[in-house]
């Protein structure tokens, strides 16, 4: 994901501390007492603004409090550590919001829950600053001041729109091109919703590309069907449908990759090419892939929920609670997901270790268990007996070092072993990925 939050996280914080905010007037931040010393926060009084991706509120509270928290409303907004200071019987907060999508929702936009970790003190002043996309304030103004007041809520934390934020529906857009159109069924979808295209070329023209890029501008992956028909799955975010069509004598103008250490005669050039024209691994940069990086736990894990289109939490999952996936990174999501689904166990002291790099064996494992779970047949089990070191094979992954070799997508290294500790770099972690899709029945 481009971009990930903690560094957004920190980009926001500066842009907010110092950038002017977009005049506030007529707005009120509303508060609804929850228990505990919490109370539900919301901003009302949004006519005419469509997309706010950030927030700076600054409260006065009466009283001291040293434990002072926001939790967010949707899981795509992330709130960094709150700033707080207590002076003279009163104490000023700041709080930061961050979110992957725009965190209003028509008039109104849900904060979350204010946690005093104690008894809750109404605020007595409070300014605002949104922040767009680009992280550029709304107009020209200084942070306002806005109204306080009760809210007439229950402390639930919904929105004003009703509903939570798996009821939202994000907008589906198809940019203008020559040639040819695409039909989008449906226009709007929920994250995880299945989406489908269908180009129709003009007389004479054929479907030259077909690309969809999420908010951010990430890739996602399409899957080809029958009758000039794609589908991909909505991610939490709207998107943009871009095709290119071309007359159908005329040759394909192929377009090369963006990424100047990946060159043409590279024995990874094809599974990065693959891999990122399907949306599955992008750059470390804008030109630049690294090839050579090692590959944490926590992107792979990332990138198969991708494959598997983001799917939002069950209603009955809980958090995989390990100690070292904090909320609010890029891999949360994706690690509680695999964890209640049984894709990743995470190690015996009860961490799952995302900055680790992975290797080879546990690469294999979750793979092999990711197949599983897409009902796949994993039964088979290659003959590990050609390789000199197949004695250092974990034997939690033997299994599944016998299934990748059979499959083709694990191989030896160039002194003909398998190296099952050894750390997968990009370029290995592309060229498996690649196998695996273009392989395996039904991935």
């Amino acid at each position: 994901m481009r971009g990930a939050r903690l560094a957004a996280a920190a980009v926001l914080s500066l842009s907010l501390l110092s950038a002017p905010a977009w005049a506030a007037n007529g707005l009120t931040l509303s508060y609804s007492p929850a228990g505990n010393g919490s109370a539900v926060l919301s901003v009302e009084g949004l006519d005419g603004v469509r997309d706010v991706y950030a927030a700076q509120v600054e409260l006065t509270l009466n009283g001291s409090y040293s434990d002072v928290s926001l939790t967010p409303s949707s899981a795509s907004t992330y709130v960094p550590k709150s700033t707080v200071q207590t002076s003279g019987g009163t104490t000023s907060v700041t709080l930061y919001l961050y979110g992957e999508e725009a965190i209003n929702r028509g008039t109104s936009m849900n904060l979350g829950t204010l946690n005093l970790g104690g008894s809750f003190s109404a605020p007595t002043s409070a300014t605002l600053t949104l922040l767009d996309w680009n992280l550029s304030p709304f107009g020209s103004a200084d942070h306002q001041a806005v109204a306080v007041k009760p809210g007439g809520g229950n402390g639930s934390g919904s929105s004003s729109s009703g509903g939570d934020d798996s009821e939202v529906r994000y907008s589906i857009s198809v940019s203008p091109s020559d040639g040819g159109t695409v039909r989008v069924t449906p226009t709007r979808a929920g994250a995880g919703d299945q989406v489908t295209l269908t180009a129709a070329p003009d007389q004479g023209f054929q479907l030259d590309s077909l690309t969809v890029l999420d908010a951010r501008g990430n890739h996602i992956r399409l899957t080809g069907q029958d009758g000039g028909r794609y589908t991909f799955r909505m991610p939490a975010s709207r998107v943009t449908v871009e095709a290119s069509f071309r007359s159908a004598g005329e040759a394909a103008d192929p377009v090369p990759l963006p990424f100047t250490d990946v060159t043409e005669a590279a024995w990874y050039h094809s599974a990065v090419e693959y891999v990122y024209r399907n949306g599955l691994m992008a750059g470390t940069a804008t030109t630049v892939f690294s090839p050579d990086v090692t590959t944490t736990r926590g992107m792979i894990v990332t990138i198969l929920y991708r494959m598997a289109g983001s799917p939002t939490a069950d209603s009955g999952a809980v958090s995989a609670s390990f100690p070292d996936v904090p909320s609010g990174q890029y891999y949360t999501a994706a690690v509680d997901w695999a964890a209640n689904s049984g894709v990743v166990t995470g190690y015996t002291n009860g961490c799952f270790g995302p900055n680790d790099p992975i290797t080879r064996e546990q690469f294999a494992t979750i793979l092999h268990r990711y197949a599983g779970l897409s009902g796949l047949d994993t039964a088979a089990a290659g003959d590990l007996s050609a390789f000199p070191d197949r004695e250092s094979v974990s034997p939690y992954a033997a299994g599944s070092m016998g299934w990748a070799v059979e499959r083709g997508l694990i191989s030896g290294m160039g002194d003909g072993t398998l190296a099952p500790g050894g750390s997968a770099t990009r370029a290995q972690a592309a060229a498996i990925l690649t196998r695996y899709c273009e392989s395996v029945p039904g991935a």
